[in-house]
This record gives C-alpha cells, sequence and structure tokens, in this order.
C-alpha cells in the first residue's frame, strides 16, 4: 500500500512540473516576440476593412531584387483582422542582391551642402506586404499609416538598411532638379523638389520605419519632413485601393 501511494505522488509531482515546465516555455517564447531585437523584429498589424478581405489567407513580406524580381522573405497567417509576420536578418551575402539602392539623401551629398550624412555607402531596400489567396495570388498590398502631431495621417514605410546611417538637413527651393545614376533600372533619373524638405534619418543596421509628414508653414510654403519613427509605433493599417 505505502508503494502505491509513493508511485501515485511521484506521477502527480511530475505532471505538476510538467506543467509548470510548459509555462515557463510559453512565457519565455512570449518574451522573446514581445522583446524582439532589429535582428527579428516582430511585427503585429490590424488591417481596416479587413472583412473585405477574407480571401486573404496570408500575408508575404517583399522585397525587389536589382533584377526588378519580386523575393519572399517571410509570410505570416490572416487571421483576426490582419496578420502577424516576422521580420527576418537579411544574411549578408544578400545585399548585393536585395539591399542594393542608396539612400536617396546619400545620393545627392555632393550636390548641396546642406545635406550632411555620417554613411554615404549605405544602402537599403523598402519592404512591401502583400495578402495573398490560397492559390497563393497576390490580391491586395497592406500599408501602414500614423497619425503626426497634427493629427494628420501619415505614410510609413518599412525598410531593411545594411548598415547604421544618420542623414539630416534640407533642401529649399522652388523647384530643384537632381541627376543621379538609378542602379534598379540602370539609368540615369531625376529627383525633383518643388519645396522644402527636412531630413531627419538616424537608421541603425536591420529593420526600420519612417513617415513623410508634410504641412503649410505660416508664410504658405510646404514643407516636407522624412523622419524615423520607432517600429513599435501604434500604426493603422490600410490596403492600398483603401487610402
Amino acid at each position: 500500500m505505502k508503494n502505491k501511494i509513493n508511485i501515485t505522488l511521484f506521477y502527480k509531482t511530475m505532471t505538476i512540473y510538467c506543467f509548470i515546465v510548459i509555462a515557463l516555455l510559453t512565457v519565455a517564447g512570449c518574451e522573446k516576440i514581445e522583446n524582439s531585437t532589429e535582428k527579428d523584429l516582430y511585427l503585429i498589424a490590424k488591417v481596416e476593412n479587413a472583412i473585405e478581405y477574407s480571401s486573404v489567407v496570408a500575408v508575404k513580406l517583399m522585397i525587389r531584387d536589382k533584377n526588378g524580381n519580386d523575393v519572399e522573405l517571410a509570410r505570416g497567417d490572416w487571421k483576426d483582422n490582419g496578420f502577424a509576420i516576422s521580420l527576418p536578418k537579411i544574411n549578408r551575402y544578400n545585399y548585393g542582391e536585395l539591399i542594393h539602392m542608396p539612400l536617396l539623401p546619400t545620393v545627392i551629398y555632393d550636390n548641396l551642402v546642406t545635406i550632411t550624412t555620417n554613411n554615404r555607402n549605405a544602402r537599403n531596400r523598402i519592404a512591401e506586404f502583400w495578402g495573398v489567396d490560397k492559390e497563393g495570388n497576390m490580391i491586395a498590398e497592406f500599408l501602414p499609416r500614423k497619425i503626426d502631431e497634427d493629427g494628420n495621417m501619415v505614410r510609413v514605410r518599412f525598410r531593411y538598411v545594411d548598415s547604421d546611417v544618420i542623414i539630416s538637413g534640407y533642401i529649399e527651393a522652388e523647384t530643384i532638379v537632381l541627376d543621379y545614376f538609378d542602379e534598379e533600372t540602370g539609368f540615369m533619373s531625376n529627383w525633383i523638389w518643388e519645396n522644402k524638405t527636412i531630413f531627419l534619418i538616424d537608421y541603425k543596421e536591420g529593420w526600420n520605419a519612417s513617415s513623410h509628414p508634410s504641412f503649410q508653414s505660416s508664410s504658405g510654403e510646404t514643407i516636407r519632413k522624412h523622419l524615423t519613427i520607432p517600429t513599435s509605433s501604434n500604426l493603422k493599417w490600410y490596403a492600398r485601393d483603401d487610402l
């Protein structure tokens, strides 16, 4: 009888121990996601008007390579009116193929003394989030927005940058046309500014988010800002057709 009681107590003790271990592993897993670093950014998105996209089963994280081909980096399931997706660190051997575009302000560094940067060689690529149906067809692109300090909804872009870079300064003119070599197309292109643009960019190696609010000053001048924002910002997500 004594041995039977000891065996029963042993199994009860082991059962409780197993539950504790499972609970601890679950908590540890959640902390790893919630406290993710720039090496593995975990993004949770709630999509406005999500009911209109009931045929979406997953969302792909896409980057376009130097040949114009879309490359899938990761994907997340569509559920609860949105998606959750892990934005992975991109291995260095892929930089030449995927993270190949120079940041525009670094391209024009030689032309304007009003812009400064500590890394003229930084390369980046903007990410796209595409909803796909069960056949794998891309049927909707989802884009983030945020509310700026003036209550206006502004565009937010996620991009991968291959090295830390700080860019600051401004461009101010009624019309400025700057020529630069577009590595994506292989041709000379131009960028046109018609108003004042302010750069306040501090990108870290890995995934970054930035916004581009535009407003009118008291003098009537239109001012556009390029700002780095925390990747943990509270964003609203929309399908492109809803914007």
